[in-house]
């Protein structure tokens, strides 16, 4: 039996940031030009983030996947490969389909350590095997299923050209196979958020000859275009069960069954989500009483909101700066600020004063520790090759530059000279690393540098630092080999996910192509 090995090359780096990711969502309509866009901040102190790239391929019969997931315990146990898997760069494949993650734990009891898929090798195989946000749901909870889920409860962002979705998911504890989920799409004129919290809580659930909402016996029709919710059938039988949901089935919380609020997981994690709605929405500051932990006046914030004004990608960009600016949570304002109002903090969240009292920092969007940022754009209305971006950055958000205004058509004939040796191992079908600050991925389009965009909640310490992020010069070689004036070019990489399409049939093999020796294998998935 023929098997083939599945590495997951970002484990050491993603094992350490439980408790420590943001995703931010933009529906289509909701957006200047009619992408959907979400963000990752992956925060975790002692690792820097890279992009991997596992290249399609078609299997035979019978063949394999060996699962090392987080460590060594599921050695030697394996996954049926499907026909065909498709190129996947990052979190996005090459249809578009992009999935990011953050953790929120919940009830620990319910975590099976002995089930065969984490959530990280949950998102890869999905993202090989779909071609839409719903193929994604359907796979991910049909894997779960058959070979178990061994990580605690997770929100998941599930995107493609024309929709959003959030899929919440916890396991069903020790020695019991499978999960209990929820996934909800998200309107299209919306934004909305999760930060290591669960946010979803009632939810539609199926009626007869109605498609709304399916649950897992009806996966079938999940790609019928009414559908908007799709869960596990025993989401609310499971709870009863438990102990956690004893009321009408109507009356069901999943957020409050597997992820009861307190005081420090709201002011850790939906403070990040309220600052984000707040940026687009003038009405947010009601939901102050949450946020300070008055559960008795306010219990929840919106799983989404209709922004008052459409995001553009460089307010999405903007947004990931965060550290609640202009709010009552300012980190530029309070005491450790220092005088130059510094909302950086590379110190404990928790810490006690000389008298023993105990005192805790916000957490905002953008944090120091983080390993890797990015925005995923997707574009339903260009070809895949070109319609999906992702821009790729090794560090705090806060801390690098990000392109104002870039259209993928603009620049066509043009290819920066600097940069070109590495993405062209990519553009061969090699497997390998992608990232750094300073990579050229997308170097066909390489933007000029705007003026940095002014902002409701900008610092008054930024003026002083002048643009955020540094930016490599460049030369522009045009056709005929002349060389145009220098450029700069930002260090926030746009990296076109098709490019990196394998050279699975001879029409589309790159001329410099060369088929590996016999006997060897660069397929990583």
């Amino acid at each position: 039996m023929k098997k083939s090995l599945f590495t997951i090359a970002c484990l050491l780096a993603v094992v350490g940031h439980s408790l420590a990711c943001t995703n931010l969502i933009v529906g289509k309509k909701a957006s200047t030009d009619g992408s959907v866009m979400c963000t990752y901040n992956c925060d975790g102190f002692g690792f820097a983030g890279s992009l991997f790239h596992s290249p399609a391929g078609r299997h035979a019969e019978g063949e394999q996947i060996a699962i090392h997931g987080w460590g060594p315990q599921h050695e030697g146990q394996y996954v049926a490969q499907v026909e065909y898997t498709r190129n996947v760069v990052g979190f996005m494949n090459e249809q578009q389909v992009t999935i990011v993650e953050s953790t929120f734990d919940g009830r620990l009891e319910l975590q099976n350590r002995d089930g065969l898929l984490d959530y990280f090798s949950l998102m890869r195989l999905a993202l090989q095997r779909s071609a839409t946000a719903r193929d994604a749901i359907a796979c991910m909870a049909q894997l779960v299923e058959e070979y178990g889920y061994n990580s605690t409860g997770e929100s998941i962002t599930i995107c493609d050209p024309n929709e959003a979705w959030i899929m919440e998911m916890v396991g069903k504890g020790p020695g019991r196979k499978g999960a209990v989920w929820v996934a909800l799409r998200i309107p299209d004129d919306c934004i909305s958020a999760h930060a290591n919290l669960s946010r979803i809580r009632h939810f539609p659930q199926q009626q007869k000859r109605q498609y709304r909402s399916i649950n897992s016996n009806s996966l079938k029709e999940i790609h019928r275009p009414e559908v908007e919710c799709v869960y596990a059938s025993d989401v609310v039988s499971f709870a009863r069960e438990m102990g956690f949901f004893s009321g009408p089935d109507a009356e069901f919380s999943f957020r409050d069954a597997y992820c009861p609020i307190d005081f420090e997981n709201v002011r850790y994690a939906d403070a990040r989500v309220w600052s984000f709605f707040r940026h687009h929405r003038s009405d947010m500051d009601q939901y102050l009483p949450y946020i300070n932990g008055d559960f008795a006046t306010c219990d929840h914030i919106p799983l989404w909101v209709k922004p008052e004004k459409k995001l553009s990608l460089s307010d999405l960009m903007r947004d990931m700066r965060d550290h609640y600016e202009g709010t009552p949570l300012d980190m530029s304002a309070d005491m450790t600020a220092g005088p130059w109002q510094m909302p950086i903090r590379p110190l404990p969240m928790h810490y006690k004063d000389s008298q023993g009292r105990d005192y805790f920092r916000e957490r905002p969007i953008a944090t120091q520790q983080s390993g890797f940022t990015m925005v995923c754009q997707m574009r339903s209305w260009l070809p895949d090759d070109v319609g999906g971006i992702t821009w790729f950055n090794c560090d705090d958000a806060d801390m690098v530059g990000g392109q104002h205004d870039l259209s993928p058509l603009q620049h066509d004939d043009w290819r920066p000279a600097c940069g070109a040796e590495r993405a062209g191992k990519l553009l061969h079908g090699r497997s390998g690393q992608c990232g750094g600050r300073h990579s050229q991925h997308d170097a066909r389009r390489p933007p000029a540098i705007p003026e940095p965009p002014q902002h409701s909640l900008h610092r008054p310490h930024d003026a002083a630092l002048g643009p955020v992020g540094q930016a490599a010069d460049c030369e522009i070689q045009r056709p005929s080999g002349k060389a145009s004036e220098p450029r700069r070019y930002l260090p926030a990489v746009g990296l076109r996910h098709s490019w990196l399409r394998p050279a699975l049939h001879r029409r589309h093999r790159p001329r410099h192509w060369r088929p590996l020796p016999s006997g060897t294998s660069d397929r990583a998935a």
